[in-house]
């Protein structure tokens, strides 16, 4: 067989290779966020994430010392399982208990209401500093150090 048809058959290979890493490393984050969101065990779900950090991890290492062709053939199966993950699990899409409605738009970012009472909570320290009268010198000195 010749040696340019091996290293097709090869990277063909461990790009299928990447994409069952993927599938299984993705279904798995799916199956933790279900887990996490119905109150599952928590050393099983903690085991599960690095269990399927470890497997991704020491497959991607061995896929580096082989190579870069090889690193980048498992990298676009992962890549391309990621996208098949999302595209299925848009049909069983859970709710998020941290999703917010935006109160108004900045240009395309959207504010919720969160932002605003981040906002909030940012300026009642910073007005007490001004009125207190340790507000920010406007003066261009140049700073000092604490040490000096």
């Amino acid at each position: 067989m010749d040696a340019g048809i091996l290293t097709i058959v090869t990277l063909a290979g461990l790009l299928g290779l990447g994409f069952l890493l993927g599938l299984v490393f993705f279904g798995a984050l799916w199956w933790i966020t279900h887990q996490l969101l119905s109150d599952g065990g928590v050393l099983l779900v903690l085991a599960c994430h690095l269990g399927r950090f470890a497997l991704l991890g020491g497959a991607l290492v061995w896929a580096a010392r082989q190579g870069i062709w090889p690193l980048l053939a498992m990298a676009c199966g992962i890549t391309l399982a990621r996208a098949v993950t999302l595209r299925q699990m848009e049909h069983r899409a859970m709710t998020s208990p941290l999703s917010s409605i935006a109160l108004f738009h900045l240009g395309p970012v959207p504010i919720s209401e969160g932002v605003v009472t981040t906002w909030a909570i940012m300026l009642v320290p910073i007005l007490g500093a001004f009125c207190s009268g340790a507000g920010f010198p406007l003066s261009h000195r140049r700073p000092r150090l604490f040490w000096s």
